[in-house]
Order: C-alpha cells, then sequence, then structure tokens
C-alpha cells in the first residue's frame, strides 16, 4: 500500500520533469531523501535514494520504480535496507532485504525542524545516484 501510495506521489511530481526520450514519452526523476518513516515501516526515520520512471503513451502511461530504503531507529541506529523495484507489469514489487545501509548522498542525521529533507538531483549528482540505484538493484535482484 506504502509503495503504491508513493509511486502515486512521484507520478504528480515527475509529471513537472523533463522527458529524456529513450522510451516514448519518457520522464525520469531520480531524488535522494529523508522522510520520516510510515507508521507500516520499521524503525523511526528512512533515506531514500530513488529512481521513477514514467513512460509510453499518454492513454496508456506505465510506471517504474528502484527504490533504495535504510530505515533507522529514533537514534539513527541502522536498523535494514530495502532494495525494490516496481514495474505495473509485476505482480508485486520485488523486495531484497539487507543488512548494510545502502543509500548515498545523504547526511547522517536528518533536521526536520524545516521540514522534510528531500531533492530531486541534478547534474554529477543525478548521475552518481542513477547509477549506484541500477548497481544495487542489479546486484541483488539478479
Amino acid at each position: 500500500m506504502k509503495k503504491w501510495l508513493l509511486i502515486l506521489v512521484m507520478i504528480v511530481l515527475v509529471s513537472c520533469g523533463t522527458e529524456s526520450g529513450e522510451r516514448e514519452n519518457e520522464v525520469e526523476k531520480v531524488e535522494a531523501y529523508t522522510v520520516e518513516a510510515f507508521d507500516d515501516e520499521p524503525g523511526h526515520y528512512t533515506k531514500v535514494n530513488s529512481q521513477i520512471v514514467i513512460y509510453g503513451p499518454e492513454d496508456d502511461r506505465k510506471v517504474e520504480a528502484k527504490l533504495i530504503e535504510d530505515f533507522y531507529d529514533e537514534n539513527w541506529n541502522f536498523i535494514k535496507s530495502h532494495v525494490t523495484h516496481s514495474k505495473v507489469e509485476f505482480e508485486e514489487d520485488q523486495v531484497k532485504t539487507l543488512d548494510e545501509p545502502q543509500t548515498i548522498l545523504l547526511p547522517e542525521e536528518a533536521d526536520f525542524s524545516l521540514g522534510e529533507d528531500s531533492s530531486e538531483l541534478e547534474g554529477e549528482d543525478r548521475e552518481k545516484v542513477n547509477e549506484h540505484i541500477l548497481k544495487t538493484i542489479n546486484d541483488h535482484m539478479n
């Protein structure tokens, strides 16, 4: 349920993105952010590296999401990591649980006094996180 909510939120956000042209009408968004965990997630905080791709003709849009999520308790002690590949064609999300932190380009602890620590990445940081996500998915899902 949480993954579908995240995907729907990303669809709205990605609609403001730029087209990359690899697939018909493709829009890709790469992010690195830290949020307080949802009630159904382990821990208190979640660090996320994500790649969301929306593609296809306007009357048949498809979404593919690749996520790396590191879960931490209220004292920022690492709990576990999830590597997730979600695609419309999959019957259910493919998820692998790992015992070491996997996210990159995020501070050790986030300051939520100003709201969420969230950012869509550009340039070199975008490429670095995107490559890291693809490598992590390939290393742990295949």
